[in-house]
């Protein structure tokens, strides 16, 4: 493992992005077909959508041929913020029962779902006392 570069709105210093992603220096590089998501940056889903985000995007840019540098391109994503009313819903709660934040993604489908899971939970919340 050589060089490392972000470009993009990673949201995180290069040695930050190389922690998350364990991208050591010396270390050995895997060599799987560009096609295949490389396995490194499985560790950067988490970091990348701290803070409310969603939709985080990170893609290897050029794989070396011989060398072991890497260029990658990231992008956190817009900030997402959810809000319910008529009702007093923790964070966390909203976190579990709303799909967009399990999927880190936003479309009109999960946002319908998480709908469907709000008005589920009171129901049972009302008929169990």
């Amino acid at each position: 493992m050589g060089a490392v570069e972000v470009t993009g709105d990673a949201g995180m210093s290069v040695e930050e992005f190389r922690h998350h992603a364990h991208l050591k220096t010396g270390a050995r590089a895997d060599h799987e077909p560009p096609t295949a998501p490389w396995r490194g940056t499985e560790g950067l889903s988490g970091p990348a959508e701290a803070g409310s985000r969603n939709q985080a995007r990170i893609a290897a840019v050029r794989r070396p041929e011989q060398r072991a540098n890497f260029r990658f391109s990231a992008n956190r994503g817009p900030v997402v913020k959810v809000l319910v009313e008529g009702v007093s819903m923790g964070a966390e709660r909203i976190k579990h029962v709303i799909p967009i934040f399990e999927e880190g993604s936003v479309d009109e489908d999960l946002l319908n779902e998480g709908n469907r899971r709000l008005r589920d939970y009171y129901q049972r919340m009302a008929t169990s006392t």
